[in-house]
């Protein structure tokens, strides 16, 4: 068995300067369609983690309208949805946010 660190590193070794997009994924032809820009699946072996943001990461996710949610504080994640925003769950069942601290 082969065991690898990584499989596509992107690395910015400038001493200075800003990388605006490390992987940029862009539908440029017109008409045309784009149905999973990142897919992770698993058809053998494990997957341990989907999708891992590193410590040190300001805002994890920055959604279509400009709301984000980070996690930068330990056990608490912030759902920035601005002065006029709403949180909205939905579900054909019920949906529930409990803390059990």
């Amino acid at each position: 068995a082969e065991t690898l660190a990584d499989g596509v590193i992107i690395r910015h070794n400038a001493a200075s300067g800003i990388l605006t997009d490390a992987l940029q994924i862009q539908n440029t032809t017109a008409g045309g369609t784009i149905t999973n820009a990142i897919n992770i699946l698993e058809t053998a072996g494990t997957v341990t983690t989907g999708l891992n943001v590193g410590a040190g990461v300001g805002t994890a996710i920055v959604l279509q309208q400009g709301e984000s949610i980070d996690n930068t504080t330990d056990n608490q994640i912030n759902l920035n949805l601005g002065s006029a925003g709403t949180l909205l769950l939905t579900s054909a069942t019920s949906s529930t946010i409990s803390n059990s601290a």
